[in-house]
């Protein structure tokens, strides 16, 4: 097996089956746990652009948890928009929000702290996803660019399936009225004083309206990154780790 049982308790929050696929796919999404790194940090931070010397030592533990990835990761400097870049060898890739590709044991990590990690994979052709989606990111349709990329290629969204991971949910995502400009009204919860915005069911009704199906989510997360400690939360901590979302075609 690619995950080492003996950790994947201990260091992984989920871990993804995408069972309906027609060849090998690798994917989850790390908790904080099980790590090197030191408060704010603590422990297993793997945000490549924080200021914590033992990023890079996270990443070799994951390595030796996910057998056979010897650091064949692909990141970005992520700026909240919706840029998608295609990948075929390892390393950093510039700036954008989301990393596609065709090829075997290339890791694509999509790094989050309340945002939401989406991992997509074709059925049946080489070809996987990982996108990063803030409300900007949302607002700016990444969902809808990652699409438009899969006609380019003749591949249909009813041929995907899709996984959605821990993020920061209705319950702490309190916005200012001037929020309301972005998103339908159906997405906002209001209180006598106080407004929050569902990004849940914004990504969930997004990949809908993209011809994805209920069915071909296969995940999910119903977790909070505020609610629960041992995810990573800007929100609830302000300087803190990264968590993140992780795809790979396995050999």
């Amino acid at each position: 097996k690619l995950i080492n049982e003996l950790k994947i308790n201990y260091m992984f929050y989920d871990q993804i089956s995408f069972s309906e696929i027609s060849y090998k796919v690798v994917a989850g999404f790390t908790n904080r746990l099980g790590g090197m790194s030191n408060v704010p940090y603590a422990s297993l931070n793997l945000g490549r652009f924080t200021n914590d010397p033992h990023a890079n030592a996270n990443y070799e533990l994951l390595n030796h948890t996910l057998i056979g990835s010897t650091n064949n990761w692909c990141w970005l400097k992520q700026n909240h928009g919706n840029n998608i870049v295609e990948v075929e060898t390892p390393g950093f890739k510039g700036e954008g929000d989301g990393l596609t590709t065709q090829k075997t044991n290339t890791f694509l990590a999509v790094q989050t702290a309340d945002c939401i990690p989406i991992l997509l994979a074709h059925k049946n052709v080489h070809f996987v996803c990982a996108l990063h989606a803030g409300w900007r990111g949302l607002h700016n349709k990444i969902i809808d660019k990652f699409f438009q990329l899969c006609y380019s290629r003749n591949l249909q969204p009813e041929d995907f399936c899709a996984a959605i991971g821990p993020h920061l949910k209705s319950c702490h995502f309190e916005v200012t009225k001037e929020f309301l400009d972005f998103f339908d009204d159906r997405y906002f919860i209001k209180t006598d004083d106080k407004i929050f915005f569902n990004s849940s069911l914004n990504v969930y009704d997004q990949l809908l309206q993209n011809g994805i199906n209920e069915k071909q989510i296969v995940h999910n997360s119903p977790h909070c990154t505020f609610c629960q400690q041992k995810l990573f939360s800007y929100r609830r901590d302000g300087v803190t780790g990264r968590q993140i979302g992780f795809i790979a075609i396995e050999n």
